[in-house]
């Protein structure tokens, strides 16, 4: 069973020519491919749903032993990059705007996120 409050880095200004900003969530669970990213995203996006009224995940088709993955959050008018790593385990969040990461980690930051995990034919 998987069970944490979702704690977020600091956000970072990553390439200030292009004002992209950065965010980060970081757990201990490296190289563990049943970790539940895809029903961790899903939860994060219905909690923005609650305060914005829409936000649709878009995630790849998942594929067994599936690492480095991309794909994003789509807002009403904009979207947050999502990218995650079973290998490393983390997932990262960025945007043009500042604005956007500090709403996703107001929304779901010290949230408790529960779940049992997934096979990998699940």
């Amino acid at each position: 069973m998987y069970e944490f409050v979702l704690a977020y880095d600091a956000i970072e200004e990553v390439e200030a020519s292009e004002m992209r900003f950065h965010l980060c969530l970081l757990f201990e669970a490296a190289g563990d491919f049943n970790f539940p990213f895809r029903p961790l995203l899903h939860f994060i996006a219905e909690h923005l749903k609650k305060k914005t009224g829409s936000a649709e995940l878009n995630l790849p088709e998942y594929l067994e032993y599936e690492d480095f993955v991309s794909g994003e959050l789509k807002l009403p008018d904009r979207s947050i990059g999502i990218y995650f790593e079973h290998s490393l385990s983390y997932a990262s969040f960025s945007s043009n705007s500042q604005e956007d990461l500090e709403l996703l980690e107001d929304t779901s930051g010290r949230l408790r996120f529960r779940h049992a995990g997934y096979g990998l034919k699940s």
